[in-house]
């Protein structure tokens, strides 16, 4: 199922991306159009936001898109980071990177490890809103998020060497090499992040010893090469690693001195692009990757120790047909899944599943009108046979109004360790599904100005849940309203405002569902004085969260609440000469008492500082 920036986007998405309101994005049709023509909910956090900002992890940029909240059971090192996307879960949205899927098929709810991710050219964030799996399948139920890194340059060597250092001796090294040579570019860069941490759990009331810190380390390692044989031709090899080292606790109140999580992420992407004529582009594309995780508890007696390896292999072939004002996209996706599985109780069991769909989109673009239909047909073993669609539609006059809307199906079949992990999985579990739709008015002036007000509605079916095993629990609504102001009147400034109201409840219960604020918002920009100071500034908001804990003994379920929170963040830069960059930046500066999970805390103000070099 992968997705590239195409040949034209590539090599435009600089230029493009420096238009800031208008966008070429590549996300919402799987291939390249601008986002005024789309009637699909989506925003672009776009490179200037995240060069002014320069966030340590490349996930906290996305509080910066409506209907998106995070949630992380501790923000120092490796936290578990957790995205809900108009509600819903981390698992029930398909996240990429340059196109790539990297979904972890061994994880309980098939989940990105987010928290490993980092870049060094990171260009943009293609976040979808809505049920999507008419063009991308099982797993986006409730939207894609696409991270896209810079496309070539016109330079044979561009090293960039930015080193980072800050609050519990946490260090963040990244080296990048970047180039092009006639019909040949390359993309390679290595990281390491480590930090001694702070304790992720939170001390339990009364206690007179604090918990010892989570350390953490990363090793990150990605290369992407490209080779243009022919006019209107790309051949792309894509590979990445990570390998990471944690310490944890017993859960959120209870410490551990000997509880320890090592993982490793590895893939290796290869594609083929090609325009024979001018009206008609194809691509074929084969993906492989592998996760492994050992929780390992060094303890006399422990039903801590597990051990998890999940491998996927996924490919595609898709057409393009660009006849004018119709254009039109048909192709094919499958996906091979394994996992293997061995805890303190349970000898190593393996399981495996293959999915299979074709869609077909098609697309018409006139003067003012842009709409969109599309469906797809996919299936597997376990879950059967499943149709979804999606519609969509935007108009925009010449004054700026712009009306759209859209709608659709989905579907998530269950994962593997649902499915088939000892114990606890059920291999009688239905697919999730979903109903969405959303309608948004706005006003668009180019290079100045971008608004728009969405409301959305969206319900989930037989929706997987995990209390002594996974089964089926029923069915949830989420609807809400959306805001985005962007403003970017003058090359040296720009600022944005977001807020989303959503209520996001179980229809059988009407209890709200956990870890899922009703209100949540951000206000951000940057300013460049002089030539050489930039400052760039986030304010961002949440609401009251519903959350449950458990009783150690007897298991009994409490509903429970995180308090609201205001978290500032800001980055000063100074430009030294043109190829260095001198930069301080601080994180929760209202020391606020930040929790999106009970019982795991944030540590408070953070300071990082650091140098970033591009010959």
């Amino acid at each position: 199922m992968a997705l590239s920036a195409s040949l034209t986007a590539e090599e435009g998405a600089t230029k493009a991306t420096n238009r800031y309101l208008d966008p070429v994005v590549v996300s919402a049709t799987r291939s390249e159009s601008s986002l005024s023509r789309t009637g699909i909910a989506v925003s672009v956090i776009g490179s200037r936001e995240i060069s002014n900002l320069g966030f340590m992890k490349p996930v906290e940029y996305l509080r910066l898109s409506p209907g998106v909240s995070i949630a992380q059971n501790g923000p120092m090192g490796g936290g578990q980071s957790s995205v809900f996307l108009r509600g819903a879960g981390s698992g029930q949205a398909l996240v990429m990177v340059d196109g790539v899927p990297i979904h972890d098929p061994s994880s309980s709810g098939g989940a990105p490890a987010l928290e490993m991710l980092n870049f060094a050219f990171l260009d943009r964030i293609e976040v979808l809103r809505g049920s999507q799996s008419s063009l991308y399948g099982s797993d986006a139920l409730g939207g894609v998020i696409n991270f896209i890194t810079r496309g070539k340059t016109d330079r044979a060597f561009a090293p960039v060497l930015t080193v980072e250092y800050g609050n519990y001796q946490s260090l963040n090294l990244l080296l990048a090499l970047k180039g092009s040579v006639d019909k040949f570019s390359y993309d390679v860069s290595g990281g390491w992040e480590s930090t001694a941490g702070a304790s992720k759990a939170q001390e339990s009331a009364g206690s007179t010893v604090a918990f010892k810190p989570n350390a953490y380390t990363n090793l990150l390692l990605s290369g992407k090469l490209s080779l243009r044989p022919v006019e209107g031709a790309l051949l792309q090899v894509q590979g990445r690693f990570n390998g990471s080292s944690t310490s944890l606790d017993y859960g959120a109140f209870r410490d551990s001195t000997n509880f320890d999580s090592m993982g490793t992420n590895t893939s290796l992407s290869l594609s083929w692009e090609h325009r024979p004529v001018a009206a008609w582009k194809y691509r074929l594309s084969h993906d492989w990757s592998r996760f492994q995780s050992t929780n390992s508890d060094k303890a006399a007696f422990s039903f801590q120790n597990s051990l998890l390896d999940g491998q996927q292999h996924a490919g595609s072939f898709q057409n393009d047909f660009d006849l004018g004002k119709h254009k039109l996209a048909a192709g094919f996706d499958w996906r091979l899944e394994s996992i293997q599985y061995s805890d303190s109780f349970a000898p190593v069991s393996g399981s495996n599943q293959a999915l299979l769909g074709g869609f077909a989109q098609y697309l018409l673009d006139l003067d003012s009108l842009t709409a969109s239909a599309s469906g797809r047909l996919e299936g597997s073993g376990a879950a059967g046979l499943v149709g979804t669609f999606h519609l969509a539609a935007a108009w925009q006059h010449a004054s700026g109004l712009r009306l759209s809307a859209s709608g659709g199906s989905a579907w998530k079949a269950p994962t593997l360790y649902q499915l088939y992990v000892p114990v606890f999985g059920n291999p009688g579990l239905k697919s999730e599904t979903s109903l969405a739709v959303d309608a948004s008015v706005g006003f668009v002036r180019e290079n100045a100005f971008r608004l728009s007000v969405t409301y959305f509605h969206q319900v989930f079916s037989n929706q997987i849940d995990f209390g002594f095993a996974y089964t089926n629990t029923g069915s949830s609504r989420m609807q809400g309203v959306e805001f985005e102001a962007r403003v970017n009147p003058d090359p040296r400034w720009s600022a944005g405002v977001t807020y989303t109201f959503m209520d996001a409840r179980n229809l059988a219960t009407e209890k709200f569902l956990i870890r899922r604020p009703a209100h949540t918002g951000s206000v951000y920009g940057d300013v460049r004085l002089a030539d050489r100071f930039s400052l760039g500034a986030s304010l961002g908001y949440s609401g009251v969260r519903y959350d449950v804990t458990f009783d150690p003994l007897t298991y009994a379920q409490t509903t429970v609440m995180t308090p609201e929170y205001w978290k500032l963040d800001a980055r000063v830069s100074f430009d030294v000469v043109r190829q260095v960059t001198l930069f301080f930046r601080g994180e929760n500066l209202l020391d606020q008492k930040v929790s999106t999970v009970y019982g795991y805390k944030n540590p408070g103000i953070l300071f990082f500082g650091g140098v970033k070099v591009a010959l």
